[in-house]
């Protein structure tokens, strides 16, 4: 039984990684599945939490080792997308770290905080706190619908 919750919890540990990679891929599904499963709620969103924010410095430490010259050949970002980020982190500083967890624009933010080498600590305390607060919420809106 112990190595069937690992494995559940591993799995969305390792969805919500790959999320917050520039990969095409959510997490709040299987989030929200093992919910439906009845598994216990706070294991659930640190497992997402934590997956999902050592995604994020994943994505933040491409940034900050390669140039933007890489990075452009060998992910196709569009031009407009960083330019987007650039002026949120321009803007925001480090707390558009926070941020990083916003569909669509998330990854990019996090990337361009990488680029521009924006504080790595700060960054990644703000990262946190974001997808904690989205874990938090989303699990919490699935919990509330059910009763």
């Amino acid at each position: 039984m112990e190595a069937y919750l690992f494995g559940k919890y591993f799995a969305l540990f390792l969805n919500s990684f790959l999320a917050a990679t520039l990969l095409p891929i959510v997490s709040e599904p299987l989030l929200v599945y093992l919910l439906s499963e009845n598994f216990p709620v706070v294991p659930i969103v640190f497992s997402a939490t934590i997956g999902n924010s050592l995604g994020s410095y994943f994505t933040y430490y491409l940034g900050y080792l390669a140039n933007w010259e890489k990075i452009n050949k060998w992910l196709r970002i569009k031009e407009e997308n960083i330019s987007k980020a650039k002026s949120w982190v321009d803007k925001y500083g480090v707390y558009t770290a926070f941020f990083s967890w916003v569909p669509f624009l998330g990854d990019p933010i996090t990337l361009a905080l990488g680029i521009f080498k924006i504080n790595p600590k700060l960054s990644f305390i703000f990262i946190f706190v974001g997808k904690l607060l989205r874990y938090s919420v989303v699990a919490g809106i699935y919990l509330a619908s059910r009763n």
